[in-house]
């Protein structure tokens, strides 16, 4: 999977294009060390395998666009 951050991120939110491709990254980082766990239908505390999601992410860099795809 691949992501791109608007070139001048939210200035509305005060969050600059560094803020901005740092927290995109920590978010898909949650997702790509989430712990597995043995019986995905019931999620129970404990549950876990050790194992994590086989995802993989990149950041294409800044773009410069005004429309969400």
């Amino acid at each position: 999977m691949s992501f791109s951050v608007q070139r001048d991120a939210s200035p509305a939110q005060s969050i600059d294009l560094a803020t901005a491709r740092t927290l995109v990254k920590q978010a898909f980082d949650q997702w790509s060390t989430a712990d597995c766990p043995v019986d995905p239908v019931a999620c129970a505390d404990g549950d876990a395998t050790g194992k994590n999601p086989s995802i993989t992410v990149s950041d294409l860099g800044p773009v410069s666009c005004d429309q969400v795809e």
